[in-house]
């Protein structure tokens, strides 16, 4: 760049010395920038993956020792914290991971349902007397949750807001006779999945949480329904004629005027498909079979209908669940004596144990 003589006051070309500085100057200025840019993505990359290189994309839930049992956190930067020493069972985060529900107090499958706010780290049970709760389930809002208690012997629904927009859990199902499993809730916050029991036989319901309709979805002996992430399929387990279990789906919008939809064998594998869950794009189930002669985890595509073995060994792998990314499965397996946490990577396959101890770790959510 020319510069000023103040004496001449005339402008004058800069040496080629000079030029020369200033190309220099400006490269290590850019190279400098590029340098900041690149360490604030790797760190950026790495705090979004957990840190630490612990391979834990997200804090994971579990309990501890036997179900019951204490309920504890694995955090993203390995740490172990203690949440409740009471004997718990079914931790489930919601999906935003700000707060944490689970069963405190269990017996025989039934307890106080208990929600962990993890900002506050405080510990508040739904209002009401509610001491026989059985299952629960997060709307995808994170705000919702439904949840059923055994009343006067019979099984009810309710819904509570856990933002305090309620001062009591709405109930939403009012059967005179039957009963009743609940199952998750449909991508738009609207509908929960239901097993009911009635005079007319068994099935897969829909139910309108904010409103009255109740719609059946299937005919048989069908339990442990799931909506997919789109709201498009509801995932089961069904009992076939010989007494084993196939996962079925169906379509959710298909069934009108009380009439059930077709559904589809998924799995149609020897031996028992157990626990299922579905991948975040509702593309994928990761669920476990029976078929190998002991409990291990595939994958089906459900457009193709093709299984994928996920585990291969002579023991018990558990519980998949995928994390809110879709690239990684949560697993407890029993390789060592005890069942420990893993990871799988979907795409590659590659396994990673994220923590083991003297303990078995159970039922884990993340």
């Amino acid at each position: 760049m020319p510069y000023r003589n103040q004496a001449t006051k005339r402008w004058r070309p800069r040496s080629s010395h000079a030029l020369e500085i200033t190309k220099r100057d400006r490269f290590s200025r850019f190279y400098g920038a590029m340098q900041l840019s690149v360490v604030i993505a790797v760190v950026t990359i790495v705090a979004a993956c957990g840190g630490n290189n612990s391979g834990i994309e997200q804090p994971i839930a579990y309990i501890t020792d036997s179900v019951p049992g204490p309920l504890e956190m694995l955090d993203t930067d390995a740490t172990v914290s203690n949440i409740s020493s009471d004997s718990v069972i079914d931790p489930k985060w919601a999906p935003n991971a700000a707060r944490l529900a689970f069963i405190a107090g269990a017996s025989d499958g039934e307890g106080t349902l208990m929600i962990w706010n993890r900002g506050e780290n405080s510990i508040e049970s739904i209002p009401g007397e509610f001491n026989a709760v059985t299952r629960h389930f997060w709307a995808p809002d994170s705000i919702r949750i439904s949840f059923e208690a055994v009343i006067d012997d019979q099984s009810v629904i309710y819904v509570y807001a856990a933002d305090g927009t309620n001062s009591a859990p709405v109930r939403v199902t009012s059967e005179p006779v039957g009963n009743i499993e609940l199952g998750n809730w449909s991508g738009d916050n609207q509908w929960i999945t239901l097993r009911l029991v009635t005079r007319e036989g068994s099935g897969i319901f829909r139910r309108n949480v904010d409103g009255v309709d109740e719609v059946r979805l299937t005919s048989g002996d069908d339990f442990a329904p799931r909506y997919s992430p789109d709201g498009s399929r509801v995932a089961f387990r069904r009992r076939l004629s010989n007494g084993s279990t196939d996962i079925f789906a169906v379509d959710a919008l298909q069934a009108n005027n009380g009439i059930a939809a077709s559904a589809t064998n998924l799995t149609n594998l020897t031996g028992n498909e157990t626990t299922f869950a579905w991948s975040p794009n509702s593309r994928y189930i990761a669920f476990v079979t029976e078929k190998d002669g002991n409990s291990e985890i595939y994958s089906l595509d459900v457009e193709t209908r093709s299984n994928t073995r996920l585990t291969q060994n002579r023991v018990q792998d558990l519980h998949p669940k995928w994390s809110r990314s879709g690239g990684n499965i949560l697993f407890v397996s029993d390789a060592d004596g005890d069942f420990d946490l893993f990871s799988l990577n979907f795409e590659s396959g590659d396994q990673r144990r994220l923590h083991a101890s003297d303990e078995s770790e159970l039922v884990a959510s993340w």
